[in-house]
This record gives structure tokens, sequence and C-alpha cells, in this order.
């Protein structure tokens, strides 16, 4: 992750003046939680004891009052008391977190947020003090068009691994090892191929096939991978469908299954005249 974690670090500049919004955004499954991790755990130092990392925002923001618990987390990693963490709604929340934070440069890092209103809810943004970072990770970079954010906003996209790195990954899962035995060389290369780099589908199918030995469980495993994803997988890319809207959805299953190598303005013109906001 060196070279992506020296982009990261350009990006956030963090001996510069002036607030920064790193958006780290990509497909379900990519790592941005853990390279997210991975750049709080190192700038940690830089910023004494303010900073905090709340997780799960998506998941969070679906159950009444879940926001709040993460307002008090903010809170709590940021006083170092007990002091703050009796808040009973959103408002009182935000208010509060503003008036900690307006004279502290912050390390704040918002994992999976799927609206911009989750952000705004969780940081007073026009309480932010000068050189204050904040890292969010999120799957749609749309997410990042806040209302009334009137600082630097930019965005960075994770990828896949590639297919040197991909093969390495799988062989630490399956073997303990950086690369495959000989006689699992071509097997593994066949499943990796299958994964797209995904780091989620590298580590839960080779979490499956651990401790196999016969090569047709192996054979029958590339077989299922090649018409249908892991399970694992599939939920986690299914979170992204899911926020599509209705008409989104349909067009998906339209560029999915039907027009692949089509040009995209002979599409649009159908999707418009089916209704759809092409």
């Amino acid at each position: 992750m060196e070279d992506q974690i020296t982009v990261i670090n350009n990006l956030l500049d963090i001996d510069s003046g002036g607030i920064r919004l790193i958006g780290i955004y990509g497909m379900g499954g990519i790592g941005k939680t853990t390279f997210a991790n991975i750049i709080f755990n190192q700038l940690c130092p830089r910023f004494g004891k303010n900073y905090s990392f709340l997780e799960d925002v998506r998941e969070m923001a679906k159950a009444k009052g879940s926001l709040v618990k993460l307002q008090r987390k903010l809170l709590s990693d940021i006083s170092h008391s007990g002091l703050d963490l009796n808040i009973d709604n959103l408002d009182r929340g935000i208010t509060m977190i503003g008036q900690r934070i307006c004279n502290k440069n912050m390390l704040i890092v918002l994992d999976d947020v799927d609206e911009d209103n989750q952000i705004q809810k969780l940081i007073e943004v026009n309480s932010l003090c000068s050189s204050t970072r904040i890292l969010v990770t999120i799957r749609d970079k749309s997410v990042l068009k806040i209302k009334g954010f009137k600082y630097k906003i930019l965005c960075y996209e994770m990828e896949g691994l590639n297919k040197k790195d991909a093969l390495q990954l799988f062989s630490r899962h399956v073997f303990y090892d950086s690369s495959p035995p000989t006689n699992y060389y071509t097997l593994s290369e066949g499943i990796v191929s299958t994964t797209g780099g995904l780091p989620l589908a590298l580590t839960a199918i080779g979490s499956l096939i651990f401790g196999e030995k016969e090569e047709t469980i192996w054979e029958e495993m590339l077989e299922k991978l090649r018409e249908t994803p892991h399970r694992d997988v599939l939920g986690k890319l299914r979170i992204s469908y899911d926020a599509l809207e209705l008409d989104q959805q349909h067009i998906f299953f339209d560029v999915a299954c039907f027009f692949i190598s089509w040009k995209k303005a002979d599409l649009i013109y159908q999707w418009k005249y089916c209704g759809f906001k092409a």
C-alpha cells in the first residue's frame, strides 16, 4: 500500500494550512476501511489527542438514535471525559461538537458514509479549525456534494489489486506463503482471475478453500466462481445495488445483461424514451 499511502498523504498535505476533506471511494470490499485505518494510525501522533475514527456510519444511520452514539464517541474521543456523553438528540450533539472542535486541529475519519447529511450530522462543518483533516470512505463520490461545506474536497479512487498482488494475498490465506505451490499455481491463478482483484473476495475464497488438497475440489470451486461470486462478496456488492433508485437499477440490468459493447449515446435515447433519467 506504500504508493497509495503516499498519494493520500500528498492530498492531505498535513503541513499546509486550511481544512481538507478527502473522500476515499470505490466498490464494496475493495479495502477502503483498511486503507483509512492505516492512514489514521500513521497520522494520529501528528494531532496529539485530537482524533476520532467513526466506523460503519451507513449501518449506524439505519437504527434510530445510532448517529447520536457516534456523536458521543466523537466527543468522548476528543474530550477524554464522560461529561459530554449526555446527548439525547442530534441537534444537541452537533452543537456540542461545534463547541469542542472550534479551537482544535482535528483528524476525523468517517467510515462507510452513504449520504451527505450524515457528514453534517456528525461534524459541525462551520466550526472546523484550520489544519483539520477529514477522511471519508464512500462507495459513490457524489456523496461529497455537501451543502454549506466551503473547504477543499478531494477524491481518491481505490482500485483492485493487480494480478501479482492479488495472487500473493490469496496465497497467504490458503498456503500461508507468498505464492502457491507449483501443482496449485494454475488453479490459483484461475480462481484469482474471477475476483477482479477485490481483496474481500480473495480473503473470503482463500479462507474457504484453506486446507483443501484435492484438485477436483479446486476445479469445482473455479467453475462455481465463474458462474456466481462467493456469497460474502455478493452481499457486499448488493449494498451498492440496493442504494440505486429504481430507474437506475433498471438501467444497470440493461447494461449488464443486454447492452454490452453498445454505444452510450444510442442507449441514452432509448432510456429517455422509456421515461428513465438516463
